[in-house]
């Protein structure tokens, strides 16, 4: 069992089961709902009005954008991209940062072109010279 403390309220819970202690899940899994239901009554709300309506906090919304459980639709302003500043709707970058980050996660994972394997004439003539040396020795 890997225990850890609660980021929100420092409680000691099951670090298997994420950041937040089970009683923070709740209140969290509440906060979400509250800000759902709001917005199914008001889709063209914006962040402070979705706040100040529902009694969330602004920044616990926006770590619901940026997990990705909501997407913003027509306040460009209220989120942006964590690497280049550019306006998203939810998440944490934008689409072309999230390009350059997975192009450059996979150049990180290739092997370098000199340390592949390659059939080099050493190789070949390493193995020819030992066949050689192999034939001699069964001829005496």
């Amino acid at each position: 069992m890997a225990l850890r403390n609660c980021v929100r309220c420092g409680r000691l819970t099951d670090g298997r089961l994420g950041s937040l202690c089970p009683q923070c899940q709740r209140e969290d899994a509440e906060a979400f709902e509250a800000v759902v239901d709001y917005l199914r009554d008001h889709p063209e709300a914006n962040l402070m009005e979705v706040s100040q309506a529902t009694g969330v906090d602004a920044d616990h919304i926006r770590r619901f954008l940026r997990e990705g459980r909501l997407e913003l639709v027509g306040d460009p302003d209220a989120l942006q991209c964590e690497r280049c500043g550019a306006s998203i709707s939810t998440g944490r970058l934008c689409s072309d940062c999230t390009r350059a980050m997975e192009q450059a996660a996979a150049a990180q994972t290739r092997p370098p072109v000199e340390s592949r394997p390659s059939e080099s004439p050493a190789r070949f003539h390493l193995g020819r010279h030992w066949l050689e040396e192999r034939r001699e020795r069964y001829r005496r």
